[in-house]
């Protein structure tokens, strides 16, 4: 490693700045970075060496923060597995392509939101709980016994900063006041998982392309409206779960253009290396030093807590992989409603038998692949099963 790749950084001793960076540098070691803390006098010591993570590092960061949420969330995901969550997913020799019956529910029910928080934890690429608002739905194949879980769609509150969105749509100088109003108009994809048997039949594609349909926005409607102002969804924002392309948002012929496009990339900031010990102590820094903690924005809460520590924080934070950022509209009205600050506009949504009819189109070509079909017809849930350091597919999807 050479010279100028090596930061060395000494700070008062705390107690509480020595539990951060202990906690922190056994999170940088489990990703291979080189880092250590020592206490020297009333000095504590941190060293790290700081080059771009290889590939397997930055895999090594998913595995690591998804092995994490399974610890932490392990009671639930035992419990679930004890109840018998494997029957509501499809054994694939059974399932009939042409009699897919794919079938959009809202979660109401204290068990379909346990089977979406189920499926989101066992997210290759971690995907984080839906926040303030958010809309959660099951698609499940009514077409078949049992109607198994084909997947699972989540939307929630867009972010407030994101550079690729905010230029696209000009909410920036003279009118970034537009912003204000145009976020409560948009939702940000979180969660856009198929499940198998139904992935190999391109089921992520059709999960996308509900999220801007008619019954979403009328969902939409009914939770967020207030008297006087109908809450109308315009726009939803989303990143590629890995890299800058996501081909399930590409192409999607529900409106000329396609329903999303991609309209930048993400600058690579991540807090998923870090445990959550270690960004609840960066919580407790942050108090401390200024009585007060954004909630649950968890970058600047780690910035923060290395400012504190007097570390260089920029090689930390950007731990992740570049994302790119796509948005969607349900018709051109909506983009320029939102360009402008127009929020009397009414738009016209694709409907979920629309979405429903291209995506049979996917089915088809996705059933011309023999190893799909092969996949297909091999996935059993009841040779499934999740463990600390698992998920529930991990050995199917090979």
């Amino acid at each position: 490693m050479s010279v100028e790749n090596r930061i060395t950084v000494a700070v008062a001793k705390s107690e509480l700045r020595r539990k951060f960076l202990t906690s922190f540098v056994r999170d940088l070691r489990r990703i291979k970075v080189r880092a250590t803390v020592d206490s020297r006098d009333r000095k504590l010591v941190f060293e790290a060496a700081c080059k771009p993570l290889s590939e397997k590092q930055l895999l090594a960061t998913l595995s690591s923060a998804r092995a994490q949420h399974l610890a932490e969330k392990w009671l639930f995901v035992a419990a679930m597995q004890k109840t018998g969550v494997a029957k509501e997913f499809a054994v694939g020799s059974s399932v009939e392509p042409e009699k897919i019956q794919p079938t959009l529910y809202l979660c109401e029910s204290k068990k379909d939101r346990g089977i979406f928080e189920f499926c989101r934890l066992m997210q290759a690429v971690p995907a984080p709980p839906l926040l303030y608002r958010r809309l959660a739905f099951l698609l499940r194949d009514e077409g078949h016994p049992n109607s198994p879980v084909m997947g699972i769609l989540g939307l929630s509150s867009s972010l407030y900063s994101l550079g690729s969105r905010d230029r696209f749509l000009g909410w920036t100088g003279k009118k970034s006041a537009h912003k204000r109003i145009g976020l409560n108009c948009c939702m940000h994809l979180s969660v856009c998982m198929a499940v198998p048997p139904y992935n190999y039949l391109r089921v992520g594609r059709l999960l996308a392309s509900l999220s801007l349909t008619d019954k979403v926005a009328a969902e939409f409607r009914r939770v967020y409206s207030r008297p006087g102002f109908p809450a109308k969804l315009m726009g939803v924002v989303t990143t590629a779960a890995m890299g800058i392309h996501a081909p399930i948002f590409n192409r999607i012929r529900l409106r000329k253009g396609g329903l999303f496009r991609r309209i930048g990339c993400t600058a690579g900031y991540s807090a998923l290396p870090f445990s959550p010990t270690t960004m609840a102590l960066a919580r407790a820094l942050a108090l401390k030093s200024d009585g007060a903690c954004p909630d649950n924005r968890s970058i600047s809460t780690l910035k923060r807590a290395l400012n504190l520590c007097r570390i260089p924080r920029e090689y930390f934070v950007r731990l992740g992989t570049r994302k790119g950022v796509y948005f969607g509209v349900p018709d051109d009205g909506s983009l320029h409603a939102l360009r402008n600050g127009k929020i009397g506009y009414d738009p016209v949504y694709p409907t979920v038998a629309q979405a429903i009819e291209l995506w049979r189109l996917d089915m088809e070509k996705a059933l011309r692949i023999s190893r799909n079909v092969r996949k297909l017809r091999a996935f059993n849930p009841f040779d499934c099963h999740a463990t600390r350091k698992r998920g529930f597919w991990d050995g199917t999807l090979r």
